[in-house]
């Protein structure tokens, strides 16, 4: 008699995710280290005010709509230096159509991505620190004004980045 064959193993498939939970120690101590901070984060311009707050809001021309927002949207000097808020790594420098240059910088389990840049002077890869510029504002040319928004993520958690920078 003939033995049956043994069935062929199952594929043993491994995806890999940024998952918030396997932090290497040195993560975790930038993370520790980055909720230390909340509420004291500088700003990533010198000058600025918050055009735009975080969560659900009423749109600008549209009376009926809502819109939500990711982030804050910051008005600054045209051209204005945008720095990184804290220590971290280049996870993503990429160009969103109307939205110009978005950079993403990973510390630890916590992400800030800065939306609306007119140029960029980091990589992929690069490792940044508090206040190094990254790149510069888009203008409004409306407004004639720069112009940034600020996302702060935890994991794939949008956090309120009012709630984690200085009040000025």
């Amino acid at each position: 008699a003939k033995t049956p064959e043994p069935a062929p193993e199952p594929e043993k498939t491994v995806t890999r995710t940024e998952n918030v939970l396997e932090a290497t120690p040195e993560a975790l101590a930038l993370s520790e280290s980055f909720e230390a901070n909340r509420g004291k984060l500088p700003w990533p311009v010198d000058a600025g005010n918050i055009i735009e707050h975080f969560g659900i809001h009423q749109h600008a021309v549209m009376e009926h709509i809502q819109v939500p927002s990711d982030g804050i949207v910051i008005a600054t000097n045209k051209g204005g230096a945008v720095k990184s808020i804290f220590d971290g790594e280049v996870k993503s420098v990429v160009v969103m159509p109307g939205s110009g240059y978005v950079i993403i910088i990973r510390h630890g389990q916590y992400f800030t991505t800065y939306v609306r840049l007119q140029t960029t002077r980091v990589k992929k890869g690069d490792m940044v620190k508090t206040g190094q510029v990254i790149g510069t504002a888009s203008t409004n040319e409306i407004e004639n004004t720069g112009e940034v928004e600020l996302q702060i993520w935890k994991g794939i958690n949008k956090q309120n980045p009012e709630q984690w920078i200085r009040k000025r």
